[in-house]
């Protein structure tokens, strides 16, 4: 499995554009990613992380104005999504091919290098690096055991992972 770093960012939109599954540093901790368009991709990553399908996989936006084609997005919604902290948002989602019980979540990235990336393959799906119930893989060693098509390693990280709002119940579950 091939590795790579954040800078070779043309290399990383080939990747996503070609449907492979990656590893990638999020804002917070490493993620399994693939593009939305990719079902064969996001099939793979409930495998690879033994997830049951009832459980949705978040999607990281590059801007308010993707996350407002996915999500129905309310003004306290946005000031959330906007917030300097890393928050995920779970609304009411606009396309029901993307999800199972007509609600989505999704998180605007803080990363710079991953928006750039986003604008020019859309949104992508992102979770945790880890078995489900698991601790997030956080070191090289660790992602390494996870059968993906590249990782793009930015060196160890250990941030917890991003918090979690529910519009409907206006309550962070995590």
């Amino acid at each position: 499995m091939e590795q790579y770093q954040i800078n070779n960012q043309k290399v990383i939109v080939e990747l996503f554009k070609t449907d492979k599954v990656l590893i990638i540093p999020t804002d917070t901790i490493y993620g399994l990613a693939c593009t939305i368009n990719n079902r064969t991709g996001k099939e793979r990553i409930y495998q690879l992380k033994n997830r049951p399908l009832t459980m949705e996989l978040a999607i990281i936006v590059s801007s308010l104005r993707m996350a407002k084609k996915l999500v129905k997005i309310t003004r306290a919604a946005a000031k959330i999504l906007r917030s300097k902290m890393s928050i995920t948002i779970i609304g009411e989602s606009k396309d029901p091919q993307l999800s199972n019980n007509g609600r989505l979540a999704v998180r605007i990235t803080k990363a710079k290098w991953l928006q750039r990336v986003i604008k020019q393959v859309g949104p992508i799906y992102a979770t945790s690096v880890n078995k489900t119930g698991e601790h997030p893989a956080s070191n090289l060693t660790e992602l390494q055991q996870f059968n993906v098509d590249g990782i793009i390693y930015d060196g160890e990280l250990n941030n917890p992972p991003s918090k979690i709002f529910d519009l409907a119940t206006q309550q962070f579950i995590r």
